[in-house]
């Protein structure tokens, strides 16, 4: 809620697409992991990973957040998302 008052609606509606832009990757991943196509170690990494996110996401929405909180949350963003390139199992 203090992020509406502080940012605006402008500033709400980018942070939701980037929240929403991450959570499409990990969903992607996440069935990508189900057909076999990552290995057994990474699927349970992007449970961790994933839960952490939505965890990071429902702690941040009622107040501020704090430096920490964030830095944590986008390299977790960052890291799932770099993770989608380098760990497909394949030919």
């Amino acid at each position: 809620m203090h992020t509406a008052l502080e940012l605006g609606l402008l500033g709400v509606g980018a942070y939701a697409l980037l929240f929403g832009g991450v959570a499409i990757v990990i969903v992607r991943m996440l069935r990508r992991a189900r057909r076999d196509e990552y290995p057994p170690w990474f699927a349970f990494a992007l449970v961790g990973a994933s839960g952490a996110l939505v965890g990071r996401f429902v702690e941040q929405l009622p107040g501020k957040a704090q430096v920490s909180d964030l830095t944590l949350a986008w390299v977790l963003a960052g890291a799932v998302r770099r993770s989608r390139h380098r760990n497909r199992a394949g030919p």
